[in-house]
């Protein structure tokens, strides 16, 4: 079976034995656990097609002071797309208009399908959809990195260790 969770949740679900692996942008050194980077991606914009900011030429980037005007939403606490997006805009000086605060990334992206705002996603994690535009942000933009974990006592179980080793081998 396949659960969902931020990383705090599926790291514990990991610990507490009740997944196999885990993935999450969060770099945790708990020895107990074998860690896997599995890559990075840089943060971009997701607008809805119809936002001003999609209507712009695509070979520029969208400066961050763009993103003052607007309802920007957001993970919860904790979540490193938030962090990093919250350093990112506290180092350009930038607060957005309003912030609305939403638990997972798929009520994220339903929330911008609907136009409720925009939000900042890793680039890779924006899926495609006819009503999304994901665009590239200027400046100084951080990268998401994504981790596989698994508790390192069951490395070489018969289901694990071949995940692992696919894993390590598109690296």
């Amino acid at each position: 079976s396949i659960q969902s969770g931020n990383s705090r949740q599926m790291i514990q679900a990991l610990a507490e034995y009740q997944v196999d692996l885990a993935t999450s942008s969060h770099l945790d050194t708990d020895p107990r656990l074998l860690r896997i980077e599995l890559g990075r991606a840089p943060l971009a914009l997701v607008v809805h097609v119809k936002h001003a900011l999609a209507r712009r030429p695509r070979q520029g980037k969208i400066a961050l002071d763009a993103l003052a005007n607007d309802t920007l939403i957001l993970r919860e606490r904790g979540s490193m797309t938030r962090q990093l997006t919250e350093q990112m805009l506290e180092s350009a000086r930038v607060t957005p208009h309003k912030i609305l605060e939403i638990a997972s990334r798929e009520s994220i992206r339903e929330a911008v399908i609907r136009n409720m705002g925009i939000s900042v996603f890793a680039r890779h994690e924006a899926s495609a959809h006819p009503d999304l535009v994901v665009l590239d942000l200027d400046g100084e933009v951080p990268t998401l990195p994504e981790y596989l974990y698994c508790l390192r006592e069951r490395r070489h179980a018969q289901l694990i260790e071949p995940f692992l080793q696919m894993a390590q081998s598109r690296r």
